[in-house]
Order: C-alpha cells, then structure tokens, then sequence
C-alpha cells in the first residue's frame, strides 16, 4: 500500500496502535487473496 497513512505493524505493535487515542482502522490481507487486493485501494482512501 502506497498511501503515507496506511502503516503495516507487527505483532508486538498491534496492541500499542490499538491501545491509543489516534481512530484506527484494521485491514487483515493476504497477497493471495483476490478481495484483499479488490478492496486496498479503497482502505488507501479512507486513510
């Protein structure tokens, strides 16, 4: 993903990015999966 606001975290972030006041939006994908790739541009957008 191309988008500045759209962060990929590891494990040991997760519970700190979903912990803090900043809104937040979890996208779980797969580089096989065709609707993952359907909707990344749309989840670019909205960040």
């Amino acid at each position: 993903m191309a988008n500045d606001k759209v962060q990929q975290v590891s494990d040991a972030e997760f519970d700190s990015v979903i912990n803090s006041e900043t809104p937040t939006l979890v996208d779980f994908w797969a580089p096989w999966c065709g609707p993952c790739k359907a909707i990344g541009p749309l989840v670019e957008d909205l960040a």
